[in-house]
């Protein structure tokens, strides 16, 4: 008599958890949140979360060094092995001119950031299936008591931060604060978009309508706008290789039908949008002004400073671009690219963008070639949040946060070479 096989059903590790840190809660800490949270903490405040995303991700490298687990993806792993050696390059190149505590004091504050997930890469790269399943799931289930929490600050509790702003446009006042929005929002966004219409689970539903709820009371032009590239980047992959289903007009359907909820429980907020978009379109680019011409104008300026240093290729180090106590590109969020170009020049910034080269060129092979459904799933996912990046380059942070969408789309890069390959 043949006895059946038990199959033993895996859980998440304390390591699993240790990672969750870094690619989910150490990218949410953006500086307004981590200030709240590290508040009753001065050690952890004064280390920041850059900091901390790096010595965690050592611990799991030496959880993984230990255990002989090896890389998958060489191509992307070697990329992102030439890209960090820069920025440590960088590193000691500075340290040479203005001592460690001045250049680790720039570089440890997002910079920090790349080779950080490099060191995450073993690690992932041996999770098994069901690990990586039920660490998706982790995800998905804190999106809920996050988007209250979100939810709650927009309506003038200072949860995350004490700075509640409000925002005036054609005479309509909104409460606009971004600082508590979940940092994987258009990854999840487009996951679970596409698996409502591809797989066909109404479970994902009711995530697409909370992605959009948030980025839509966010009054974020940028955040907006990445949403409208993801959901439409994936809707034309999806159509292009599958036609027009009734599930896609269905989800259409319930969209508009939570935009006519939204709109009789909230109305200013859609006048406020409508102002707002059109004072966009017609006046800030129109003539140049606003944010968006703001962040240009500071890469212009990094690229002129650059020239007249005759550094452009190789930057000028992990330096101040300012004295202490005034307003600083370098560490500051405005945009990425201009700090990144300052820092690393245009060498550091092309190495950052190559590993994104290399997951569309993954992302288009599972979505072409694949017969499986979930890989083809994969494949516009990447697809779509790779691409949709390009448009708002001047405030897209995934070539500096690397732990954030780049970790997400690793981990979905690994699931699919592990179904194809049948490995957990």
């Amino acid at each position: 008599m043949i006895k059946e096989i038990e199959v033993v059903e895996e859980r998440l590790i304390f390591q699993d958890y240790i990672l969750f840190i870094i690619i989910f809660l150490c990218t949410y800490f953006n500086w307004g949140v981590w200030s709240t949270v590290t508040s009753f903490l001065p050690l952890l405040k004064l280390m920041g979360a850059p900091l901390l995303c790096f010595i965690l991700s050592f611990y799991l490298f030496s959880h993984s060094l230990m255990r002989n687990y090896r890389t998958l993806y060489q191509p992307l792993h070697l990329l992102i092995i030439i890209a960090s050696f820069w920025t440590f390059f960088k590193l000691f190149q500075t340290i040479q001119t203005t001592g460690f505590n001045a250049a680790f004091t720039v570089y440890r504050r997002n910079y920090i950031v790349l080779p950080s997930f490099l060191l995450c890469m073993p690690y992932i790269s041996a999770m098994s299936i069901q690990r990586l399943e039920k660490f998706g799931g982790l995800i998905l289930k804190w999106i809920i008591p996050l988007t209250i929490l979100y939810v709650l600050q927009c309506c003038g509790i200072p949860l995350f931060s004490s700075n509640i702003t409000y925002q005036t446009s054609g005479e309509v006042t909104v409460l606009r604060n971004i600082l508590g929005m979940p940092p994987v929002l258009p990854v999840i966004l487009a996951f679970c978009f596409v698996c409502y219409l591809k797989l066909h689970e109404k479970r994902f539903l009711k995530f697409v309508l909370i992605a959009l709820f948030v980025t839509f009371i966010s009054f974020t032009r940028s955040l907006i706008a990445s949403a409208a590239f993801v959901v439409t980047l994936a809707m034309l992959f999806y159509i292009w290789k599958n036609g027009m289903h009734s599930r896609l007009f269905m989800l259409v359907f319930y969209v508009l039908l939570a935009t006519m909820l939204l709109m009789i429980i909230y109305p200013s907020a859609f006048y406020f949008w409508d102002n707002l978009i059109d004072n966009t379109l017609n006046s800030q680019l129109a003539k140049n002004q606003g944010t968006y011409a703001f962040r240009q104008r500071l890469i212009e300026k990094v690229i002129i400073k650059l020239e007249n240093h005759d550094d452009i290729l190789t930057g000028l180090g992990y330096v101040r671009d300012v004295a202490k106590g005034k307003y600083s590109f370098v560490l500051g969020g405005d945009t990425y690219i201009a700090p990144i170009l300052w820092c690393e020049g245009f060498i550091g910034l092309i190495l950052r963008c190559l590993p994104f080269v290399y997951l569309l060129w993954s992302g288009f092979k599972l979505y072409s070639h694949s017969l499986d459904e979930m890989e083809e799933v994969i494949g516009i996912v990447i697809l779509a949040c790779v691409l949709s990046e390009i448009p708002n380059y001047v405030q897209s942070s995934v070539i500096m946060h690397y732990n954030h969408v780049m970790g997400m789309l690793y981990m979905l890069l690994v699931y699919a070479y592990k179904r194809r390959n049948e490995i957990d």
